[in-house]
């Protein structure tokens, strides 16, 4: 039975994030759009940002380079969700697992942040008034 995250979030995946990943997400109901299916694969950090930036998506990648708060400014992005590239789609349950508990219930969003899946913890980067915070939770 497919579970209903779509409305909640949008996600935009790029080149980083593997193909099966998003299946698996597209599957539990995740609104996702991957880059190759915009035709934007080999393309810079940049692009990705703005495209992400463009249609109002959460940016999904492995890229630590996003974690740069002067070059990938917190306010210019509804998000930006950074995950371990462990050479398996079972990261995929993880992001689920984050949407389920962290987003979704509350269905109040958290834009403009940045979140670090780290094995079972949780790390939001944010900015709030003028000053960056950093916040560690567990995901289970």
């Amino acid at each position: 039975m497919k579970k209903e995250y779509a409305g909640k979030i949008k996600l935009y995946a790029d080149e980083n994030i593997r193909y099966g990943i998003v299946l698996v997400l597209k599957e539990q109901g995740v609104n996702i759009k991957h880059s190759k299916e915009v035709g934007l694969i080999n393309r810079d950090d940049q692009t990705h940002f703005q495209y992400a930036k463009k249609t109002n998506r959460w940016l999904l990648t492995t890229d630590r380079d996003y974690l740069n708060h002067n070059k990938y400014p917190f306010e210019q992005i509804k998000g930006i969700v950074i995950v371990p590239d462990t050479g398996k789609d079972l990261v995929a349950g993880k992001i689920i697992a984050w949407l389920k508990h962290e987003l979704v219930p509350s269905g109040k969003g958290i834009d403009n942040c940045k979140v670090e899946i780290k094995g079972d913890d949780v790390v939001f980067h944010f900015r709030k008034e003028g000053k960056i915070y950093t916040q560690k939770t567990n995901l289970f």
